[in-house]
């Protein structure tokens, strides 16, 4: 069922070559931002090796004189 399910995907797949090529990475491009955002978070929030006490810092937004 499986090897039926994967011989129609590969001939959907040659028949529209632009539109598959669009859909895969339009897909891969969409996933890759998203772990790029999430990875970013994580380094600015999460204590890594370099700043151990980032938790503990206080950032001030602004200020005057």
């Amino acid at each position: 069922m499986y090897k039926l399910y994967f011989k129609q995907a590969l001939a959907m797949l040659k028949e529209n070559k632009l539109l598959s090529l669009i859909s895969i990475l339009g897909t891969a491009l969409a996933i890759c931002m998203i772990m790029v955002m999430v990875i970013t978070y994580e380094v600015r929030v999460n204590n890594y090796s370099p700043e151990d006490n980032r938790d503990r810092t206080m950032y001030v937004r602004w200020g005057g004189t």
